[in-house]
């Protein structure tokens, strides 16, 4: 009880647990979770650096990166939400600027990091990764199907050079 931990247990074994729970620093505040020998960690938005985000450091801030190459740590958007090999997701409701440090800096530690906002997670587990996928989408909700008009037909260039050009376009479309 201090400091508070919390784990969260599935058939009785446990599935994750805070590492020493919420800590506030200055102007820092967040999670801290214990990760395990050999877990794999996936999630924390577009990013070029593989699927396995273990030992890496990310920010959590939308930022566009042009003009990489084979490796960027931040792509258009960060996403505070993971999730493990060990079949559960953690959705770190904040959308404040922060990071996401998953064993990089203490290699058995998940670590959420933010500036501001709010102080709350959610855990979602299943016992498979469909069962898992749509356990979260319960919880974080679902797009709805476009209407039918939506999937009409789509062309995409760089643009028409005449309105001859766009016109032959969309007599080609209608035709087909």
């Amino acid at each position: 009880k201090s400091p508070l931990t919390v784990s969260f247990l599935r058939d009785g074994d446990v599935l994750v647990a805070e590492e020493h729970g919420y800590f506030a620093y200055d102007t820092v505040r967040g999670f801290r979770f214990m990760l395990d020998d050999g877990e794999k960690i996936l999630g924390g938005g577009q990013r070029v650096m593989g699927m396995d985000r273990r030992g890496q450091r990310m920010p959590l801030y939308n930022k566009a990166s042009y003009g990489y190459e084979t490796e960027a740590d931040q792509m258009y958007y960060g996403l505070p939400a993971v999730m493990s090999s060990d079949k559960y997701v953690i959705v770190f409701d904040n959308s404040a600027s922060g990071w996401l440090d998953i064993g990089h800096t203490e290699e058995d530690v998940l670590k959420f990091e933010a500036v501001g906002g709010r102080t709350s997670y959610i855990v979602v587990a299943g016992e498979s990764y469909p069962a898992l996928i749509e356990n979260y989408t319960d919880v974080t909700g679902k797009q709805p199907l476009p209407p039918r008009w939506a999937f009409g037909n789509f062309a995409s260039r760089f643009g028409y050079r005449t309105e001859k050009e766009t016109r032959d376009v969309v007599r080609r479309f209608r035709r087909a």
